[in-house]
């Protein structure tokens, strides 16, 4: 019954993005048959996006599987080979991310469907490089990065980690945006190759481009097997220890927590909820920050990129409110296992409506930056009088996503996944929905 349940949410998340990129990639065509301006400009933007988020997904994820996973924690724990144990990991995590290439596909095959097939193989490209190239490095920076901690502290991690962890521990912290940046680099000359034999039927660079990948990747993988091997059975006590830290282990970590002198504007009944969350949730997910940092300056770019263009600040508002939807969403991780918040608030003499007050409070701390930074680039590409149309763009879905998203956690604790699906997919598809009635009302 459950895996049925996440197999249909994942069905209506591909849906609803599906939907999405249909009306933008062909809606122009759908509507105006004899209009094809700029297609191939948005192709090649929509394998962009498809391969970032499938870079993205895979520079965390992987991360999460090898040092969180519960399976595999308790396969450590078994009489089996590291070697054995290596491998076992290795071929789950390709498992794992396989329904990645869903999104391409699901996206892309109203392309095959209009007659453009080959701009549907760009993205099917970039998207498998990434999966198959990308995840190898991912693999490799991660054990490299958790090899770091066994070396202690140097001056140069206490600069990197800033506070945020203990200083040995400073590139781990960083390794999702360093295997980020390598699946990106894997997507650029995919893409790059690929468009070079679509247009200009030169195919010598991607045969380059995928013998130098898959030397790469097969080199990461041989460096990442002995670095298992060889150091694993002390990377995963130390993590463990520097995952959560404990107020009185925080060493040089702030005592105090931006967003904490806000508990003085809130009633008494709910200024301890606040607190608590606040805390809990600084320790936890720690990676939110430079996640939000990487968002809001890749909105910036894309700002700059659409300067000049009528409908720039709905497309600026949709894709951030997007990246909202699938990556900002608290009220999840509060009540998920990890910090089961909802069990303690049970204990406590408080309703769930002074909880959903203090869950929408973290919501709109992690939104009000997205929904500021939107307004900026929508400024940038088009001047002022265009900036409340992203802004309300992020606004709705911003209401839309942690209405569903509030109650449902609230109520689900800490059995949230089916639910954290359905509210992406249930948002997307109404965002979908919305982008498509505005279209036809300004064709109309």
């Amino acid at each position: 019954m459950r895996t049925a349940g996440v197999w249909t949410c994942l069905v209506v998340l591909f849906v609803g993005v599906g939907a999405l990129a249909s009306l933008w990639l062909l809606g122009e065509a759908y509507l105006k048959p004899d209009t094809t301006e700029g297609l191939w400009e948005r192709i090649e933007a929509w394998s962009f996006w498809c391969a970032t988020i499938i870079a993205l997904v895979c520079g965390y994820s992987t991360f999460e599987c090898m040092y969180r996973d519960r399976l595999a924690r308790r396969m450590a724990t078994l009489p089996v080979e590291y070697e054995g144990q290596f491998w076992w990991m290795v071929t789950r995590l390709y498992g794992r991310h396989v329904p990645l290439l869903l999104l391409p596909l699901a996206t892309g095959a109203s392309l095959v469907w209009a007659g453009h097939p080959m701009g549907f193989l760009l993205g099917i490209a970039t998207g498998s490089a990434v999966w198959v190239w990308g995840l190898a490095g991912a693999i490799f920076v991660h054990l490299w990065a958790g090899r770091s901690m066994l070396t202690g502290a140097t001056s140069i991690k206490e600069y990197l980690a800033q506070g945020f962890g203990p200083p040995e521990t400073a590139l781990l912290f960083y390794s999702p945006a360093m295997a980020l940046t390598g699946c990106l680099a894997v997507s650029v000359l995919t893409d790059l190759a690929v468009r070079s034999g679509v247009v200009f039927h030169q195919w010598q660079p991607l045969l380059i481009v995928s013998a130098g990948c898959s030397v790469v990747a097969v080199v990461c993988l041989v460096r990442a097997h002995r670095l298992y091997v060889t150091s694993f059975h002390r990377i995963a006590p130390r993590f463990e220890e520097a995952e959560i830290l404990p107020p009185w282990r925080e060493g040089r970590l702030p005592r105090r927590y931006w967003g904490e002198g806000l508990s003085r504007l809130l009633p008494l009944s709910t200024q301890h909820l606040w607190l608590r969350n606040l805390r809990q949730y600084r320790r936890r997910f720690r990676v939110i920050v430079p996640l939000l940092v990487v968002t809001l300056g890749g909105l910036i770019v894309y700002g700059f990129r659409l300067q000049g263009i009528g409908d720039a600040p709905v497309r600026i508002g949709l894709v951030a409110a997007v990246i909202g939807a699938l990556l900002f969403v608290p009220a999840f991780r509060l009540c998920g296992r990890d910090l089961r918040t909802r069990y303690d608030a049970r204990a406590l003499p408080v309703s769930s409506g002074q909880e959903m007050v203090v869950q929408w409070l973290m919501a709109a701390f992690e939104w009000l930056p997205l929904l500021l930074v939107t307004a900026l680039s929508s400024w940038v590409a088009m001047g002022g009088s265009s900036v409340w149309m992203g802004v309300g763009v992020v606004a709705l879905a911003f209401v839309m996503t942690h209405g569903l998203a509030i109650p449902l956690a609230v109520r689900k604790a800490p059995d949230v996944t089916i639910s954290s699906v359905l509210v992406r997919g249930v948002v997307l598809t109404l965002l979908g929905v919305a982008t498509m009635g505005g279209t036809l009302w300004g064709v109309g």
